[in-house]
């Protein structure tokens, strides 16, 4: 298969049904159609589409197809920090949210909590009502629709995010965006959002409380990025997302590449950069472009996949390791990175490690995404 846009998301080959496509030009987005692909939303010349995997390859071969991104999915991250922000005291000065619109993003809600007052509210997962304007998928309801409704949580977050946020905005009006939480979901609510303050004259906070770890931190993804779009075309918009709150879970690592037996990553004293994982588990570096010739990555103390250089990728799998399989992509990511992408399936808890071989004193930055952490000590 012949790939000619700068960066295919690996995730691609899970076959995940939505993401993110960048073009060179916002008119080559109509254009996207031609090859089955459904557009959602439009960020400048990012789109938020669901994709016909049959036809990928043809349009990868386009030349105005600049990247390629599966949709990452998020995790709930929320502290309530009511009283420590001093929110209180603004309420008692007369600053109650009554002129702004509220979004809040979640993967459940119980519309009937004491604690919630919702003014619109659309479940994208639901595909039996009629979507909201300008969408072809999920239900919209308002108003007293909204209080009929059964309960639609699903592990309690979502409801107790919005009951946070109207303690902090008790006058405000706010729009909750039921969905799977993954970026184009997201990204398509925070188009809805935009729309239905633009119909009232309101501005916007919108209150994000998901994270995951993919991508190299550095606010240039194609989900950052058409976020960055959305809050700049119009004043009055704002967005709040968690941050801190896995400081301690090490989810990230880093270190530059040293003299050794490989000039390997050197990480806490140790040769290599060094993780657990248990169920599906996804470890990403980023380095320099070009400034490393090669990794391999594998079991701790038991097999590995050899040097793979960039541009190359290997999956392991019947019988090569003690879980179902591991798959390493070595890759330009673009935006001046070059991307290491290890995804392992039914992980039962093992150690695994990562080697690079090239420049010394490059640095590298890693982090983890699912139950897995990395190590300090052997």
């Amino acid at each position: 298969m012949l790939w000619l846009f700068l960066y295919l998301d690996p995730l691609i080959y899970e076959g995940r049904e939505g993401g993110m496509i960048e073009v060179s030009s916002p008119s080559y987005i109509d254009s996207l159609e031609v090859y089955g692909i459904t557009v959602r939303s439009r960020f400048g010349n990012i789109a938020t589409v669901f994709f016909n995997h049959a036809n990928l390859e043809k349009l990868g071969s386009k030349p105005w197809v600049l990247r390629i991104e599966a949709s990452k999915n998020l995790r709930e991250c929320n502290e309530r920090a009511i009283e420590r922000c001093g929110i209180r005291d603004l309420h008692n000065i007369g600053y109650t949210g009554g002129n702004v619109l509220v979004g809040v993003f979640g993967r459940g809600i119980d519309p009937t909590h004491p604690d919630v007052k919702l003014f619109l509210l659309w479940d994208q997962e639901n595909p039996y009502g009629n979507p909201p304007s300008g969408f072809s998928y999920g239900s919209f309801y308002e108003g007293e629709e909204i209080l009929f409704l059964p309960s639609l949580e699903k592990d309690g977050h979502g409801t107790a995010v919005c009951a946070s946020v109207l303690s902090a905005v008790p006058d405000g009006k706010v729009i909750f965006v039921k969905g799977p939480m993954d970026e184009a979901s997201v990204l398509d609510g925070l188009r809805w959002m935009g729309n239905v303050a633009d119909s009232l004259g309101l501005p916007l906070s919108i209150n994000l409380s998901y994270v995951h770890s993919f991508g190299p931190h550095d606010g240039k993804t194609l989900f950052e990025r058409a976020i960055d779009h959305f809050l700049s075309e119009k004043e009055g918009r704002a967005l709040a997302v968690p941050a801190g709150n896995e400081g301690g879970e090490r989810k990230h690592a880093s270190g530059t590449i040293e003299p050794g037996d490989s000039s390997s990553c050197v990480l806490d004293s140790t040769s290599f950069l060094l993780f657990t994982a248990s169920g599906n588990v996804y470890m990403v570096a980023y380095y320099p472009s070009d400034a490393v010739e090669y990794v391999n990555a594998g079991v701790y103390g038991g097999a590995g996949t050899g040097w793979i250089p960039p541009g190359e990728k290997k999956v392991l799998k019947d019988g090569d390791f003690p879980f179902d399989s591991l798959a390493v992509f070595h890759s330009d990511y673009g935006n001046g990175w070059n991307e290491v992408w290890v995804g392992i399936y039914g992980g039962e808890g093992d150690k695994f490690y990562l080697r690079f071989y090239g420049d010394v004193g490059i640095k590298v930055h890693a982090w983890i995404e699912g139950n897995g952490y990395f190590v300090e000590n052997l």
